[in-house]
């Protein structure tokens, strides 16, 4: 009876542990998504590869319904949706649900946002820092 007891107490505090962490994870993007939410305007752009579609100056705007735009320089414009889950965001820019571009948040405070991108669109890595509009 001990044991039917005991086993059964370890089986509820490893289901319990289970859904307590699932639900961090889960608050944690939702603070990412409100914290990530508005226009950034790009101050910094670091690569060692010569596709890298932004510059200094441009703007990225995230909107809470999970569309994006980028616009800048000489009528650089792009448009489509993004979403964040364990700090990194995911750019889907044609809808058909593939990630085109995947920015890793290595930093972000209420007025700035470091990413590592990795741009599988054009097949490039580069870092942006960004501050807040």
């Amino acid at each position: 009876m001990k044991k039917l007891l005991r086993h059964t107490l370890t089986v509820a505090l490893v289901l319990l542990t289970a859904v307590g962490l699932s639900s961090c994870e889960d608050e944690h993007d939702l603070w990412m998504r409100d914290n990530i939410v508005g226009t950034w305007q790009i101050y910094d752009v670091r690569s060692y590869d010569y596709d890298v579609p932004y510059y200094p100056g441009d703007f990225m705007e995230f909107f809470y319904d999970g569309t994006y735009r980028g616009y800048g320089r000489n009528g650089f414009d792009e448009r489509g949706d993004w979403d964040v889950t364990d700090n990194i965001i995911s750019f889907d820019f044609n809808r058909d649900y593939r990630t085109d571009m995947a920015a890793r948040v290595d930093a972000i405070g209420y007025d700035y946002m470091y990413l590592d991108v990795t741009d599988y669109y054009n097949h490039s890595h580069y870092y942006l820092r960004l501050r807040r509009y």
